[in-house]
């Protein structure tokens, strides 16, 4: 995640929530039933009531719309507007602390990372798995655990060993044409670092519905409704955490003055983390050491061979 377009996150979070409802319109008498069920106001806002509130929200469409549109808007329809984002001084980390992970220069035009461009090997024993490269290239660069693929077949082969400095194994017994073969890592050579912080944003959601206050009152009922059952699963599961959402009154919108348009303000606000690439690093593949022992003498002729082969030597070696 990089730096989020919440906006969006919320218009899609919005357009989601209603997609459901339409789906599984039980849920509406959930929404609206709530006066229909209380002793007093059961007479005039009974389950009549939540019948119309429900054809006109499965009769109309209800658009979201970001700030600035420049054409004519529907009603009802639904506003929103980011109205201050913040770095969080509170949530902050030093060095703002992140991730490391894996970078692939290629990854967009599928280039594949490879260890040595594709070489033919100047021999191959299939009988022991050893492979002999040509004199143009060494081993300095092979290790344990890379790959050897055939540009012919595609298959890849595991490096076992490396012998010395001209040759290394694959397993024994494979059959394959390594013309103009080349080899990869196991994972990617590269440590991409990244670093975050935590942004403190909030939004102004205006709430519209045309001549009828009624429309108005089901709408600020609906959006309620939304923030409270979708916000855990649309909201805070893709990135907006820990939301809050304030609804104020219903009042005549004087923005509209050819026409009497109820609007209704729902403030939303949460958390958002943000991430940065500090810097791209090389990831370590091998490493190679050797103890040698301080004040050693040296090791008789006879032994050189076995000495070669040990992770030690005298110092007079």
């Amino acid at each position: 995640m990089s730096v989020l377009a919440t906006d969006v996150l919320i218009k899609t979070m919005i357009e989601a929530s209603f997609a459901d409802l339409r789906k599984n319109s039980w849920l509406l008498d959930d929404v609206f039933s709530g006066l229909a069920q209380d002793s007093l106001a059961k007479t005039d806002y009974g389950y009549k009531e939540v019948t119309m509130a429900k054809q006109w929200f499965l009769e109309n469409q209800i658009d979201v719309y970001l700030s600035h549109r420049i054409d004519t808007p529907r009603f009802p329809s639904i506003t929103i507007v980011q109205t201050s984002s913040r770095e969080m001084t509170e949530r902050a980390s030093l060095s703002d602390d992140g991730l490391i992970e894996d970078f692939e220069p290629g990854a967009v035009t599928k280039r594949v990372e490879k260890i040595y461009e594709e070489f033919t090997p100047s021999a191959y024993n299939d009988k022991d798995g050893t492979v002999t490269l040509p004199s143009t290239i060494t081993t300095v660069n092979v290790i344990v655990g890379q790959f050897l693929v055939s540009k012919k077949s595609g298959k890849a082969y595991v490096i076992t060993a490396v012998a010395d400095d001209k040759s290394f194994t694959i397993n024994s017994g494979m059959k394959d044409d390594f013309t103009d073969a080349y080899i990869v890592p196991p994972t990617s050579i590269w440590n991409v670092h990244r670093e975050l912080s935590f942004l403190d944003e909030s939004f102004a959601i205006g709430l519209h519905a045309q001549s009828d206050l009624n429309q108005a009152i089901w709408l600020r009922q609906l959006m309620t409704y939304v923030f409270l059952r979708y916000k855990e699963s649309y909201l805070e599961k893709r990135g907006f955490e820990l939301s809050t959402f304030s609804v104020g009154s219903i009042d005549e919108n004087p923005h509209f003055q050819a026409e009497k348009i109820y609007s209704c303000p729902l403030t939303v606000s949460g958390q958002v983390e943000v991430q940065w690439i500090k810097f791209v690093a090389p990831k370590l593949q091998a490493a190679y050491g050797q103890i040698r022992i301080a004040d050693g003498p040296a090791t008789p002729v006879q032994y050189g061979d076995e000495i070669d082969k040990a992770s030690w030597k005298m110092e007079n070696d």
